[in-house]
């Protein structure tokens, strides 16, 4: 028995330093394999040959693949690629692929993107409690909240739901209106996403409140939601006013439109006008209020403008400019966001030290006024223009309303000093959202646009750069 005993317990521990070595070797493997298909990525020249490199990391797997992955789905040219890339991070067996996710969501970028890097986030285990420590956190900033939000709106999970539920009665305007269009995003029926649209519209009773559900309206646009708007289109607070009229607006298109497609009753011949004051030809009347003009459709547009010393003599000039801008979409009925972007010297992403200062896209324009007016030059391009890095806050985390025509002013009195990001940034979303971007040059020490302007002004979908002395 003694014997048998101890033969038992030798073989037992051979066993264990087969399995203690096994592992290394397995590990090795792996990473040989991981290595093998990172080369064969780097020689990929076309987004269908990294595709199909990116099955292969799939199956790879470990921690080497996933960082490759979360480099794919941040700098590649493609749309395609970045999307594949973020799918296969939802996938892949490793302990960092929810680290990398989670900072791909806080960076933004193509809408497509961002929904891929939200359905893979709700893949991995653990992901809500990792969202719950970025919303509840201190670190965070509202930007990178708003954010957050709107990837749990691609999760499923009651969970989730619940965290959302709680930031719809946030005290912060932005975040709670996040909160409402992910959970509007995540109704999948679309009868039951109207009727949670109407509810909100019916109920409503704020511009904060309400703004949300008609960004969503816009997208499920039904006659099931005309009274609801006529409610919406009674309210006091213009921005309500606007949005509902244009909804209305685009509904009576729509019925006329399906009138047309079913061969409906032809239009009836107008009436030949009474004699009287203006008949036959005579002047127009001058008495009474112009009619209103009809809202054009929806634009998003993000001002992004240099604010260091050197502008000192030009800021106001261009403040007055923005504001001008903006009353004329608003006289010419266009359902129009506007947000600001000013950046500055410095290093520092994020905190009381950074180089950017971020109006997100509001409900209500009007409330930019006050702070153009408090904005002041200071600060200095330490290391160059921080131009790539503005263009992409302003590209990649705005919370752009997809429907829209998206478009980024950019002002600037400097060179750009990180060309490549800006190619990489301005390109990608162009070519993907058809975000275009603008620029526009204050001439200071130079007479004529800086060649990367006017090659980023062709990348942008704009062909040409501004020149303003």
């Amino acid at each position: 028995m003694k014997r048998t005993t101890g033969i038992l317990l030798v073989a037992l521990l051979l066993c264990g330093l087969g399995l203690a070595a096994g592992a290394p070797t397995a590990r090795a493997d792996a990473d040989a394999d991981a290595v093998a298909a990172l080369k064969l990525l780097q020689k990929q020249k076309t987004p269908a040959g990294r595709l199909k490199v990116i099955r292969t990391l799939i199956t790879v797997g470990g921690d080497r693949a996933a960082r490759a992955l979360a480099r794919l789905v941040q700098r590649d040219a493609s749309a395609e690629v970045r999307v594949g890339a973020a799918r296969a991070l939802g996938l892949i067996k490793s302990d960092v692929a929810l680290r990398e996710l989670m900072t791909l969501v806080q960076a933004g970028g193509p809408r497509a993107v961002r929904a891929a890097v939200g359905r893979a986030l709700g893949r991995r285990t653990g992901a809500v409690a990792e969202a719950r420590k970025i919303l509840e956190g201190r670190r965070a900033g509202r930007i990178e909240r708003a954010l957050m939000l709107r990837a749990l709106g691609f999760f499923r999970d009651a969970e989730s739901l619940d965290v959302l539920r709680a930031f719809a009665r946030h005290e912060d305007v932005h975040l709670r209106g996040e909160a409402v269009r992910a959970i509007v995003t995540r109704v999948e029926m679309p009868a039951k996403r109207r009727a949670l649209v109407r509810s909100v519209l019916a109920g409503g009773r704020t511009v904060d409140e309400l703004m949300p559900a008609l960004d969503a309206a816009a997208e499920i646009l039904d006659p099931s939601l005309e009274d609801v708007l006529q409610r919406v289109s009674t309210f006091l607070e213009r921005p309500l006013r606007e949005s509902s009229e244009h909804l209305l607006d685009n509904l009576t298109s729509m019925a006329a439109d399906a009138a047309a497609a079913e061969g409906g009753p032809k239009k009836a011949a107008p009436k030949k006008p009474k004699p009287g004051r203006y008949a036959d030809g005579g002047p127009p009347p001058t008495d009474g209020p112009p009619p209103l003009p009809r809202m054009r459709g929806m634009t998003d547009t993000m001002y992004v403008v240099d604010a260091t010393g050197s502008t000192n003599s030009t800021l106001a000039w261009l403040k007055a400019r923005i504001l001008h801008d903006m009353e004329v979409l608003l006289h010419a009925g266009v359902n129009v966001r506007v947000g600001i972007l000013l950046y500055r010297g410095g290093r520092v992403v994020g905190g009381p030290a950074s180089p950017f200062e971020v109006v997100p896209l509001p409900s209500d324009i009007h409330r930019l006024g006050a702070f153009l007016e408090s904005v002041k030059p200071r600060g200095v391009d330490d290391r160059g223009a921080r131009v790539g890095a503005a263009l992409e806050q302003a590209l990649a985390r705005s919370s752009w309303r997809w429907r829209a025509r998206r478009t980024v002013h950019f002002y600037a009195d400097g060179p750009c000093g990180d060309i490549h990001l800006a190619r990489r940034v301005v390109g990608i979303h162009f070519r993907a959202d058809r975000t275009r971007t603008r620029f526009t040059y204050v001439t200071r020490t130079r007479n004529s646009v800086p060649e990367e302007y006017a090659e980023l002004a062709r990348l942008g979908g704009t062909g040409v750069a501004e020149v303003l002395r």
